[in-house]
């Protein structure tokens, strides 16, 4: 219950995103509603014993230097020539999009809104789904974590849901191959900045 009580704020969140028009509004929008999710995961005793546990790294440093590279190098193939192959194919699916920003709100967001995203996502579609979806240690774990984080991007399109999902077949088992999440949190990060900036 407390998994999908995450979802509410962020799903809220996202519905009132499609219709703002200022860029600080959406900003706001966006921020409140993931700071609510982690608020909300914080809050529930249940959900904050797997949220916000301490984890250590199972595997040498060399090889989650080597997973941050990995993803963050993958990014721009899901951005470049798959995005643009995708969009030919289900063009116009995309029921909202980023704000352009200018100035310090595009300070903030390539900053603290780049890392908001990639702590918030990972921590919810990583680590909080793993003991959710079933901690088998196989394929069927990976594909149901990429099917849910490529699912949350529904508003974005149809090609960007694929690109998300894809990038979480890969960090699903990463995840749980380096047993810590800072290495995917950091590849997020790195990767969205790289689309962004």
């Amino acid at each position: 219950m407390w998994f999908a009580a995450a979802f509410i704020p962020m799903v809220a969140s996202q519905l009132l995103r499609l219709g703002q028009q200022q860029p600080l509004a959406w900003m706001l929008c966006d921020y409140g509603g993931r700071l609510a999710a982690l608020g909300l995961l914080a809050a529930l005793p249940q959900a904050r014993v797997v949220a916000f546990r301490r984890e250590s790294l199972k595997a040498p440093l060399w090889l989650a230097l080597a997973c941050i590279a990995g993803l963050v190098a993958f990014f721009p193939l899901l951005n470049d020539p798959l995005g643009d192959w995708l969009e030919k194919l289900l063009p116009h699916t995309a029921l909202g999009h980023y704000p352009t920003l200018h100035g310090a709100l595009k300070l903030i967001d390539l900053s603290f809104g780049l890392l908001l995203v990639a702590y918030h996502e990972e921590v919810l579609f990583r680590r909080c789904a793993l003991p959710i979806i079933g901690e088998d240690g196989g394929w069927r774990t990976d594909v149901k974590s990429a099917v849910l984080f490529a699912v949350y991007h529904w508003w974005t399109g149809a090609p960007n849901m694929v690109e998300a999902g894809l990038f979480g077949l890969l960090a699903m088992p990463a995840y749980r191959r380096l047993g810590t999440l800072w290495p995917l949190v950091a590849a997020h990060y790195l990767a969205d900045l790289s689309a962004f900036v």
